[in-house]
């Protein structure tokens, strides 16, 4: 087995268990028709996304690279399309989430027609058709395919055409960058206004229910974004004539390390959702001991 064969089999556990966790959420939001909130649809929305951006990376790029399949290879310019808009809705989702908890906690009088779930399913659609409509006309308008080359073991865009050049820097990674610190700033600023009202509010049930519920969220929120934060950092630290294997897993392991972390990020901090798992796994527990008896 060659070396990035080798390299690749490290894609399997990151893109299987972020695979079983973004689907897990989504398929209970769904199921257990828990749209009841703007944040849980937006939950939703992103969840679904990573969703589909580890199932590309599970049944695609993880095979095409341990493979070593030249079919894949040189058609994964189409892999790369819908990870890409996968990727851009979903940290455009997370900004708009950043949003919606910070509405919540500094305006919650406006919060209910700024954040309906009329008014979300609409920034949700301009985000969506927004996505889809830049990167179509990038990577087959501009011809600025994202493809993966053996021979560096990693997946960017063709800087040798200049328009692509200037996308991929101030378009692409600027542009992320900016929203990702916009989120960081957004998440710590709420969450220590929530710490605050808890603090203020200690004596007071109703209130230091309603913002421990707030700051559940939040930790979901904010770790979400520091593991944006944290990907994008490592293009900063990281020198750019890194050998192969720190660009490597700085590039393909890291974006799918943080749509994994993502869905486990909501199954942790999200009591909604983990409530409703372990409800299941109680019911199946229970069923089996009663099978037994029997």
């Amino acid at each position: 087995m060659q070396e990035p064969q080798f390299v690749g089999i490290s894609l399997l556990p990151i893109s299987l268990f972020g695979f079983v966790f973004n689907w897990t959420v989504t398929f209970i939001i769904i199921k257990e028709k828990s749209i009841s909130s703007p944040f849980m649809l937006l939950t939703l929305v992103k969840s679904f996304f990573d969703a589909v951006y580890l199932t590309v990376y599970f049944l695609y790029v993880t095979p095409m690279i341990v493979l070593a399949n030249t079919f894949m290879i040189r058609n994964s310019g189409h892999a790369g399309y819908l990870l890409v808009i996968c990727y851009e809705i979903s940290i455009h989702t997370h900004f708009l989430t950043s949003l919606n908890r910070f509405s919540a906690v500094f305006f919650p009088f406006s919060y209910k027609s700024t954040f309906s779930i009329r008014a979300t399913s609409i920034y949700l659609i301009v985000i969506a058709m927004f996505s889809f409509s830049m990167m179509t006309f990038v990577i087959y308008g501009l011809d600025c395919k994202l493809e993966y080359d053996p021979t560096t073991w990693v997946a960017f865009y063709d800087v040798t055409i200049p328009v692509c050049g200037w996308y991929a820097y101030y378009a692409d990674f600027l542009k992320n960058v900016v929203v990702v610190l916009a989120d960081a700033i957004i998440d710590i600023v709420t969450l220590l206004k929530v710490q605050k009202m808890r603090k203020q509010f200690r004596d007071g049930k109703r209130a230091d229910n309603y913002t421990k519920k707030e700051t559940d969220f939040l930790k979901q929120t904010f770790g979400q974004g520091i593991c944006y934060l944290m990907g994008y950092a490592s293009y900063l630290v990281v020198p750019a004539n890194s050998n192969k294997y720190v660009t490597f897993f700085m590039s393909l392991v890291s974006w799918a390390l943080i749509a994994m972390i993502d869905g486990l990020f909501t199954i942790v901090y999200n009591s909604e959702i983990r409530t409703k798992i372990l409800r299941k796994k109680e019911a199946i527990v229970g069923s089996t001991v009663v099978s037994v008896n029997n």
